[in-house]
């Protein structure tokens, strides 16, 4: 005998608390159109195992609850998604009278970019913009915090957002130390071969760091990927002091340097992996010859007596190492 419960009903009302709950947090399926045929395709097999014959009504409620759902949870398309959605902030130089700036930028879900602006008018620009990120889980709400503050003549810039990306341009002339740290998503620096880099401090658990830190000088560098590829290049790369820390991390990943040292420059070099093995094309160095197919050690000069030098520490849990380096004539 055929059951009365109004099962399709009940469906019907779980879609539209569905397409509700995607509406208020801002969730969104990349692939929403598959996802809709497989709920009604499970449907239909529910009726067809429990003998169930669905009025007209209740088909109507499902169907239109379907629609719903697939409408809310459509990125660009449902009201709910609003991935093309920018929050901008802007400083004009005449209101920076620091010339050092802290930059601190975070995201849960989300990318982070960091640039230098051809604009000689810029202090700073920061953008946030809605995670393109194909599954946007309960979280909690989307978003966005900018802060700043000046202390001891450092300007400190902090953005930090909940499923947005980030992407900040900094102007010319200022000495900038970075940190940047998303939990899920890509981080990449570009320096430029005119401006002088602070420290630089990049980090995610799940996605890829990129560092392309051409730059007159630089204080220290911290690459560090959970699962992810991890990047260092540089057409320059100058110490500002002895022993200045270069670390290049990823638990499951890649990690590359190729980078071109400025002359007379003292390196060490120490890098690992157990697993995939460590490559290296090195000019103007000495390798150790405990060096073996998963671990480099390597140097150029005296790290320990040098004005300026360069100490690098690369690794990958699981992953390969590959290390390029050479001295600009």
């Amino acid at each position: 005998m055929a059951t009365r419960f109004p099962v399709l009903r009940v469906l019907g009302g779980i879609l539209f608390v569905l397409a509700g709950a995607a509406y208020y947090f801002g969730i969104t399926v990349a692939f929403s159109a598959p996802l809709v045929f497989i709920v009604a395709g499970a449907a239909v097999v529910l009726l067809a195992l429990i003998g169930h014959r669905a009025r007209g009504g209740d088909v109507a409620i499902f169907v239109i609850g379907l629609l719903v759902l697939g409408f809310f949870i459509t990125p660009g398309i449902g009201l709910g998604s609003s991935s093309s959605q920018l929050v901008s902030h802007t400083a004009e130089k005449t209101v920076l009278s620091s010339q050092r700036i802290d930059l601190l930028a975070y995201t849960d879900v989300g990318s982070i970019n960091v640039v230098y602006s051809s604009r000689s008018d810029l202090a700073y620009q920061v953008n946030f913009t809605r995670s393109s990120f194909p599954f946007r889980l309960f979280a909690g709400l989307p978003s966005t915090s900018l802060s700043n503050e000046t202390q001891g003549g450092i300007f400190t810039l902090n953005a930090t957002a909940r499923l947005y990306d980030i992407s900040i341009a900094i102007g010319t002339g200022y000495i900038l130390n970075i940190t940047a740290n998303s939990g899920t998503g890509s981080v990449d620096v570009k320096g430029l071969s005119s401006e002088r880099l602070g420290t630089v401090s990049l980090q995610t658990g799940t996605g890829s760091i990129s560092g392309n830190l051409t730059s007159l000088s630089v204080g220290g560098i911290s690459l560090h990927a959970g699962t992810g590829s991890v990047s260092l290049h540089s057409s320059y790369l100058a110490p500002n002091g002895p022993r200045v820390p270069i670390t290049l991390k990823a638990g499951t990943g890649s990690v590359d340097l190729d980078v071109k040292l400025a002359n007379g420059t003292a390196v060490s070099i120490d890098a690992s992996a157990p697993l995939g093995g460590v490559s290296h094309s090195l000019q103007g160095f000495t390798v150790s010859p405990q060096s073996s197919r998963s671990n480099l050690q390597a140097t150029a000069g005296d790290v320990n007596t040098a004005a300026k030098s360069f100490v690098v520490e690369a690794s990958a849990g699981t992953g390969s190492v590959a290390i390029d380096a050479q001295f600009l004539g």
